[in-house]
Order: C-alpha cells, then structure tokens, then sequence
C-alpha cells in the first residue's frame, strides 16, 4: 500500500493516521517550478486568480468536514490540504456552461498517487467532488462545498 493513502481520505476519516501516511517526497508547492510560473502568468482561463475555500468530505462520512483553499493560476489547480502528501499543482480546464463555470484537475505525487477533482463555480459558491487513487489500493471519493475568497 502507497505511503500516501489518498491525502484528503485520510484528513477526512482518521485524522491521528495523517503523519503515518505522509507521502516519503515531502515536496512542497515552494518546491513546485509549475506552480511558481503559473503564478507569474496572464490569466489563460475563466478561474485563474481564484482562491476558494472549501470543506471536504469523503463519502460515507457526516459532519463539517475539513477545511481546504483551491487555488487556480495559469490554467493550473493547487490544493493546499494535500500540500504535506507531496502533491503539486496540476493543469486545469474549464468550461463555461450556462452562469456556471465547470473544472477539473489532476494532481500527481512523487509516490504516483493521483487526486483527480471536479467542481463547478456559480457566482462565488464551489461545490465537487474528489477522488483519491492511490498508486496500490482502490480510490476513494469526497465531496467538497464552499465559496470564492474575494
């Protein structure tokens, strides 16, 4: 089983298991070349320059959930939470679909677990869903609800 057991799953079902399933890269998003030029960069889609906090929550689980900022820049997505599990930023697409504005992402880790996110913008409220898939083991999903930083 991979070091990282899907990084939102864990920080949603077991909290005191979050240090025991680090991924081994430590990498940081200081550590992330993309994220840093993407920051630099014009717009290229409907989202860049958004923050977005959220609450996460895996499927089979009630309560608040935890908390998350999605960040979009350069046409690519960051999550802060999965920042301590060695995921960088990953490209980002959008569409426009109506008054909504749809998305969706695939951030890797130096282990090769991949989180995959989907969500949908409308005004300044963000909902989605997430799943977790380990380089071994099966994926897990979560969903996620929260608005716009302005």
């Amino acid at each position: 089983m991979s070091k990282c057991f899907a990084s939102h799953l864990v920080l949603s079902l077991v909290p005191a298991l979050a240090f025991a399933c680090a991924s081994g890269s430590e990498q940081s998003i200081a550590h992330d070349p993309a994220w840093k030029g993407a920051l630099a960069m014009q717009p290229t889609n409907a989202l860049d320059g958004a923050r977005v906090e959220v609450r996460l929550v895996a499927v089979g689980k009630s309560g608040a959930g935890d908390p998350d900022v999605l960040e979009f820049a350069g046409g690519r997505f960051h999550s802060t939470a999965c920042d301590p599990y060695g995921f960088g930023s990953g490209a980002c697409s959008t569409t426009k679909n109506g008054d909504a504005i749809e998305f969706t992402s695939t951030c890797t880790n130096a282990a090769g677990d991949r989180n995959e996110w989907r969500g949908t913008v409308r005004g300044d409220a963000v909902e989605g869903t997430y799943t977790c898939t380990p380089k071994q083991g099966a994926a897990m999903t979560g969903t996620y609800r929260g608005a716009r930083k302005r």
